[in-house]
């Protein structure tokens, strides 16, 4: 979409949200009327590509005040409202300077985790259909499960937000009733195909290229990426190292394409994930992610030591 056709989107937009501030209705559906006013929206509907290829910089336009952006992942068909906070860190600082590859970020947790966040959230309003989900009590009780990160189950939550798969209320929407019936296996292959297979793949590439580079520092492999591609990428080769580090310990420990013990450079390349089809990737990752054994640790203290859930 060129920028003229989508500033000629918001307009309309904008021309809904005016035509129903002042009760203006179209012929057809005269007799309908806004009772709260308040309560409307306007969506601008966008494929999960867009926010990272158009050539322009939609944070920098101005939109109704009740228009919500709604991302549709062509991938798996899973919906998420995107905001503002959100579009404007992408859009942040000067574009000639960051290249985007990927719309989607997840916070220094491994997949595993967002999977077994999404378990508990899952059964616990199974059981308590009408109540509310305190965020805290349900850290406390996850943090049991002793996982890698476990300090960081607060980030988890607000991942599974941004990714649409919570609301507001901690309930789980479609998208995230979805993922949470997939078995270990097939959420962590959906993770990677629907949002991480940008990071993911940029990173086993650029090491099947340049074997030489797997011993390198998690700063220097910033550099040279930064290098190579003569900018910033967005939320891999900033933070001199940070990113890089956190994708590395998700391609070891939940896909297992990497081999290398933890504050070493002596890292071993095992498989190219992006030569893979589902399948073949769901079998190597039943037998390469550790995520299997905290799972089981969850089921066992769902059965007998949480106390939200008995």
């Amino acid at each position: 979409m060129n920028v003229t056709d989508y500033v000629r989107g918001i307009g309309q937009l904008f021309q809904y949200e005016y035509y129903t501030k002042n009760d203006i209705r179209p012929k057809r559906y005269s007799e309908y009327s806004f009772e709260n006013i308040e309560k409307f929206r306007n969506a601008l509907v966008l494929p999960e590509g867009f926010l990272s290829s158009a050539e322009y910089n939609i944070s920098l336009f101005n939109y109704p005040k009740s228009m919500i952006f709604v991302e549709i992942n062509t991938k798996n068909h899973n919906v998420r409202a995107i905001n503002r906070n959100e579009l404007e860190k992408m859009g942040n600082g000067n574009r000639s300077n960051i290249k985007i590859i990927s719309p989607y970020y997840i916070r220094d947790n491994r997949v595993f985790e967002y999977y077994i966040a999404l378990q508990y959230i899952n059964y616990w309003h199974a059981i308590h259909p009408e109540s509310t989900l305190n965020r805290k009590e349900a850290e406390e009780d996850l943090r049991k499960v002793n996982t890698i990160n476990n300090g960081n189950w607060r980030n988890a939550f607000i991942t599974l937000s941004s990714l649409g798969f919570i609301d507001t209320k901690n309930r789980l929407t479609t998208s995230g009733r979805k993922m949470a019936s997939y078995t270990l296996f097939e959420f962590t292959f959906e993770m990677y195909n629907g949002y991480l297979k940008p990071y993911i793949d940029y990173i086993m590439k650029f090491f099947n290229r340049n074997p030489s580079y797997l011993n390198k520092s998690n700063k220097d492999i910033a550099k040279l990426m930064r290098k190579i591609e003569g900018k910033d990428l967005l939320f891999l080769t900033q933070s001199d190292g940070r990113y890089i580090s956190s994708w590395l310990n998700i391609i070891r420990d939940d896909y297992g394409c990497l081999m290398f013990e933890s504050r070493k450079n002596n890292r071993k390349y095992v498989y190219s994930i992006y030569e893979l089809n589902r399948e073949t990737i769901i079998q190597k990752l039943s037998q390469a992610t550790i995520g299997n054994i905290y799972l089981k640790k969850y089921n066992e203290l769902v059965r007998n030591n949480f106390r939200g859930l008995n």
